[in-house]
């Protein structure tokens, strides 16, 4: 989403909006879209930016890989870094392909830790995902010139989550967006 602008924004309800890119964080590959004619909805993603993030834990992606529907995969947190020690990401063992990249990475309880990003993808290298920490798109968002405020709602969760009661929770909060 470097270059792109213009955005068609569909939710699993079938909604759909027209976006535009407000704001681009290029170092970190974040963007902020802004939906027209979206009437504000209540319901969405936990965000805990002081939520630890460490290696072992158990995570969960939510997009639309290869065009499909809206799924779930699930792995752990292998690394609290990225490549050469980038503190603002992190690796995972869950599948990230084309059509993840931009959805949200979910801890087992509940929080919105991060957004996929990408894969590597060469001899001798299996099962390295690139994620972002959510922590890092504070920068962009302060950024933002946005018409309406916003607020993070920011919970300690203690209890659990299955995989299927994050996707039942967080997945009508996942959109897919195409490039016009």
């Amino acid at each position: 989403m470097r270059t792109a602008n213009k955005l068609r924004i569909s939710f699993p309800s079938g909604e759909k909006y027209s976006g535009e890119v407000i704001v681009r964080d290029v170092n970190n590959d974040v963007a902020i879209v802004e939906l027209r004619g979206m009437n504000q909805k209540r319901g969405g993603f936990t965000v805990n930016l002081n939520a630890d993030i460490d290696a072992g834990m158990e995570v969960y992606a939510i997009g639309y890989p290869l065009i499909s529907g809206t799924n779930i995969v699930d792995g752990i947190v292998s690394s609290t870094t990225g490549l050469d020690r980038n503190v603002s990401k992190f690796t995972m063992t869950a599948p990230i392909n084309e059509g993840n990249s931009g959805g949200p990475v979910i801890d087992e309880n509940g929080n919105l830790i991060g957004i996929a990003q990408s894969g590597l993808v060469q001899r001798d290298v299996e099962n390295v995902r690139f994620e972002t920490k959510i922590s890092t798109t504070v920068h962009a968002l302060k950024q933002a010139k946005l018409s309406r405020q916003f607020s993070i709602r920011v919970r300690s969760r203690k209890r659990k989550f299955s995989s299927r009661e994050i996707f039942k929770r967080y997945s009508p909060y996942v959109v897919r967006i195409d490039v016009k």
